[in-house]
């Protein structure tokens, strides 16, 4: 019944579902410098994709998956 860190069992799995589901799905809640900053330039490229009218501005998931795999 006690919590374990997930890292210290599977490192390497811990580290892809962190990945995906912190950093690309947006689930981690850090007040890091990083996240904020990355959430900001995220929101400013769906703001100009609204304005317009593009759908081509922020990368697929699997592309940013990519980007913090090989970081």
């Amino acid at each position: 019944g006690k919590n374990t860190a997930y890292g210290k069992i599977a490192p390497e799995e811990a580290r892809t579902v962190f990945i995906q589901q912190a950093l690309v799905e947006g689930s981690y809640r850090g007040r890091d410098r990083f996240i904020q900053h990355n959430q900001a330039l995220l929101d400013e490229l769906q703001e100009l994709e609204h304005r317009f009218r593009r759908c081509d501005l922020v990368a697929e998931q699997k592309v940013v998956y990519g980007f913090f795999l090989y970081l």
